[in-house]
């Protein structure tokens, strides 16, 4: 899948930049803030866990501060589906003003609900 212009601009910069100054460096966080799922996929070992270790959820303000420490150009958040988490959209760009680009994961069956409700 291609990247937009202006996003592909953005990251090449900061990829540039962080080459130049030597080290290593964040270029995606894969946030996960849920682990539970609501599909049953073969091959999946997700459905295996106990509940109480799917029904673990972190807090937006521990994802704020992730996104911050990490400093990277890209977040993506999966996860189990992401539409599960009761904050998810204080998760959106929109609850995310530092981010560069959000690139949410998701298996799309809940999407329809939530556009619906406004998120």
């Amino acid at each position: 899948m291609g990247l937009p212009l202006r996003q592909a601009a953005k990251i090449g910069a900061y990829v540039m930049k962080k080459h130049l100054s030597g080290g290593k460096y964040p270029l995606v966080l894969m946030l996960e803030p849920l682990f539970r799922c609501n599909l049953a996929c073969a091959g999946c070992g997700k459905i295996d866990y106990p509940d109480e270790i799917l029904n673990q959820r972190i807090s937006v303000e521990d994802a704020l501060t992730a996104v911050d420490e990490c400093g990277a150009p890209v977040v993506s958040i999966a996860g189990g589906e992401p539409l599960l988490h009761r904050e998810m959209p204080a998760t959106t760009p929109q609850g995310l003003p530092t981010l560069a680009f959000y690139h949410p994961t998701m298996q799309e069956t809940l999407l329809a609900a939530a556009e619906k409700a406004g998120g």
